[in-house]
């Protein structure tokens, strides 16, 4: 009989592909964790159904080879022996796979390194809070953590700012990847109640698809009113001055780094988005309804076979239509 540990892995394998050199290099974020697993001797789930530990005397070579194109090598584990990088890993939720909780992973990875990020700064500043300039806000920040959600609806902040108390006093949104290509959508639009543009866009949609969606049908539509841009980048209580879960002050996307800056510190990453400020070229927030094996609604309406979201511009392709 197998032990729970091993079914437990075996479960694993089943959901995740055998990692690739390029799912780390094209997202630096990944890579990043991949070495300081390695640095703080952390497990890595291995294509065998196994889990193992590098050793750190192989910490140069790979934090070295992540910056190489078509890096692997035989590398040393802990525990004695060797295993074969890349290809005796699995693509786990916190390198890009997309099993069952992968976002939670990745989500998990993206705190992880921003919190050690801020541990290097803290130590540094030989200090246990720095003042950090989030948004339009300048507040006390003693630490990073995942936002809680005790009402059981996601909300749009993904972390939060906490001071000495441990009280939250700002918000972040992140998404993983490099490009706006990388990330499914800025949101859906169900909270975003009584958008005259939502309803329209809507309308003309069903009008031409009375009976839903078809497979590979994608309309979108450009969107006029900053205000529902903004709740839908930054919350649906962007812009108010209380500090909310759904009123985030930055939305960031990769590895966020604290960077000095005058007095303060801030926060920098591969893109990032202040609230107020409206996304520009491949982010610039559309409307879009594309074929989905559900139903798209919007108050009464009702759009069969699709699903109704605001995304990036980078998501359009060729065979979608504007409406």
């Amino acid at each position: 009989m197998i032990s729970f540990k091993r079914f437990l892995m075996e479960k694993v394998m089943q959901q995740f592909n055998v990692l690739k050199h390029t799912d780390l290099t094209k997202d630096r974020s990944r890579g990043e964790l991949f070495v300081m697993k390695i640095k703080t001797g952390e497990d890595f789930a291995l294509a065998n159904g196994k889990q193992t530990k590098i050793d750190k005397s192989e910490y140069d070579d790979v934090a070295a080879g992540m910056n190489t194109k078509g890096f692997s090598k035989k590398l040393k584990v802990q525990s004695g022996g060797y295993v074969n990088y890349p290809k005796d890993f699995l693509k786990t939720g916190e390198f890009g796979g997309k099993g069952k909780g992968s976002g939670v992973a990745a989500e998990n990875a993206a705190l992880k390194l921003a919190t050690t990020a801020l541990n290097k700064v803290l130590t540094k500043e030989a200090q246990p809070t720095i003042m950090l300039k989030v948004g339009k806000r300048t507040v006390e920040c003693a630490g990073i953590i995942s936002t809680p959600n005790p009402g059981g609806r996601d909300p749009k902040s993904d972390f939060a700012i906490v001071n000495l108390k441990g009280d939250m006093v700002a918000h972040i949104s992140h998404k993983a990847g490099r490009t706006a290509k990388d990330f499914q959508q800025y949101g859906g639009v169900t909270d975003l109640k009584g958008s005259k543009e939502i309803e329209s866009f809507m309308k003309d949609v069903i009008a031409k698809h009375p009976g839903g969606l078809g497979s590979g049908d994608t309309y979108y539509r450009k969107i006029k009113s900053n205000d529902l841009i903004q709740k839908s980048v930054y919350g649906i209580k962007a812009g108010s001055k209380s500090v909310d879960v759904n009123n985030v002050d930055e939305f960031h996307q990769g590895t966020m780094q604290f960077k000095k800056k005058g007095g303060a510190y801030i926060i920098t990453s591969t893109h990032k988005g202040i609230v107020g400020q409206t996304p520009k070229g491949p982010y610039e927030a559309i409307l879009v309804a594309r074929y989905n094996k559900r139903k798209g609604t919007y108050g009464s309406l009702i759009l069969q076979n699709s699903r109704i979201g605001i995304f990036p511009m980078a998501k359009i392709t060729r065979n979608t239509k504007e409406i």
